[in-house]
């Protein structure tokens, strides 16, 4: 009955459709004062309605009212629950109406392959590619079983590490929606290592059979608090056991912490505020985001805890639509440790993830401290839509998203470190500058293929699989 009122209303619906209003008096407003939701088949409409921009009974514009429905749809698809959103509004007389929300949802019971790149970035690992730095296994993933976003995920690999995980997280806790809950274990084992950095470069440490380098035990739990749409307040506590083999130490006495022991275990405390305001997550093109993070390894409650670390960090977004294609972006990050000891299993610096100066994939920036920032120019070559592969009827399978995008960009950034063996470009001012292919498609995957010029004088073409900034 419910999905018959929503196909009538669809029908009749005149105002408002997805992204536009039909009817472009300034002096016109809009009342929402019923909602109607539909193809939820498992997702609570409380889940739903959390994530809405427009308010029940408040007057809006109908330029207010058009953008809060792209703010809406947006934030639907960020939940990751939805394969498709549609938002219209029916109005039923001259001063109130109806918004109608349909969502196709995503399929709950995911059994995935795994397959990852075991190097500290994906081009790294396209350097010198080998499947002995490769991990395979599988991720079964349940989501939504009770309609609260909540997700049971269980997980074992083998390869460059091998390893199992076993996580549950709900978000969506309390009379407001606004509390979350997270616990998670992981063991891992690896038979070869990142053992140390000569000359800005990783050099891997393998042992002979099937002798394991490194066990490694970790159990934490989680807390999130969102409040509001936008701000999310996460606190994290996790206990770590760490150990590895004598040869590790031999090859990098300061791998460990630094009383020699090649057993490390110690408790971290982090605390980590988002505020997120992009159209959407995995790809944004509009919008800002805000992200602050402490994190205190070694809290000194272990007789045996010897690690003491602590950092911050402090990353920026914005992204700026010019035209109907062409859109600019901005990001920057800075990363600030303390003075004391870092054993090198814990020294992150430029170069690991997504944390680096394009056209210094191939290179370890061991650095306590750090900064970069990152310019885009993007064209859409093809504009984010999405299609139907098969049938009539939208479902979490046959719902195709697709886009394209050129961009031109320059990074420039600087890794900080106090070294007893100089590495050639830490403590050195780098920067870049390329063009690349942006390709977006359904389950939030994107591919980027970029040319990149540096200044040493290097060039190359790089794969990713994340947005850049």
């Amino acid at each position: 009955m419910r999905l018959l009122i929503a196909l009538v209303l669809f029908v009749n619906c005149s105002v408002v459709q997805c992204y536009g209003i039909t009817d472009s008096s300034s002096t016109q407003t809009i009342l929402v004062n019923e909602l109607v939701v539909a193809g939820n088949k498992y997702t609570r409409t409380a889940i739903i309605a959390r994530e809405l921009a427009v308010i029940n009974n408040v007057n809006y514009t109908l330029v207010q009212f058009d953008s809060l429905v792209v703010i809406s749809k947006n934030n639907l698809y960020n939940t990751g629950l939805f394969a498709a959103v549609e938002i219209n509004y029916s109005p039923q007389n001259n001063t109130k109406g109806v918004l109608l929300i349909l969502v196709t949802e995503r399929i709950r019971f995911l059994p995935l392959p795994v397959v990852e790149l075991a190097d500290r970035n994906p081009s790294a690992w396209f350097q010198h590619p080998s499947f002995s730095r490769v991990n395979y296994g599988l991720a079964i993933i349940m989501r939504n079983l009770t309609g609260r976003n909540e997700s049971y995920t269980f997980g074992f690999k083998r390869g460059f590490n091998n390893a199992a995980m076993l996580e549950y997280f709900t978000p969506s806790l309390g009379a407001k929606l606004a509390h979350g809950f997270g616990a998670k274990l992981r063991y891992a084992t690896n038979n070869q290592l990142l053992v140390r950095t000569l000359n800005n470069k990783a050099e891997f440490y393998k042992a002979e059979g099937t002798v394991k380098v490194k066990h490694e035990y970790t159990a934490a739990l989680r807390y999130v608090f969102r409040p509001k749409l936008y701000a999310t307040h996460t606190l994290l506590a996790q206990y770590t056991y760490l150990s590895v083999k004598d040869t590790v130490l031999d090859l990098n006495p300061n791998f460990s912490s630094n009383n020699g022991t090649n057993t490390n275990t110690f408790f971290t405390l982090n605390y980590e505020f988002k505020l997120d305001r992009r159209d959407y997550k995995n790809f944004p093109l509009r919008g800002y985001f805000i992200d602050a993070m402490v994190q205190k390894d070694g809290l000194n409650i272990l007789k045996n805890e010897n690690v003491n670390t602590l950092f911050a960090t402090l990353q920026v977004k914005k992204f700026i639509k010019l035209n109907t294609r062409l859109y600019y972006a901005i990001g920057a990050k800075v990363k600030k440790s303390n003075d004391g000891y870092q054993p090198y299993f814990m020294l992150r610096g430029l170069g690991y993830g997504n944390d680096l100066v394009r056209g210094f994939e191939y290179y370890n920036i061991d650095a306590k401290s750090y900064f970069y920032v990152r310019h885009n120019l993007k064209y859409a070559l093809i504009k984010p839509n999405e299609i139907m592969l098969a049938g009539s009827k939208k479902n979490s399978v046959n719902v195709f998203r697709y886009g394209l995008f050129v961009n031109l960009f320059n990074d420039i950034g600087q890794g900080y470190n106090a070294l007893t063996t100089p590495q050639p470009l830490t403590n050195k001012l780098l920067y870049s500058t390329g063009i690349g292919i942006d390709f977006i498609t359904s389950y939030d995957a994107c591919i980027r293929i970029e040319y990149t010029l540096n200044n040493i004088n290097t060039r190359g073409v790089y794969v990713s699989f994340v947005a850049p900034i």
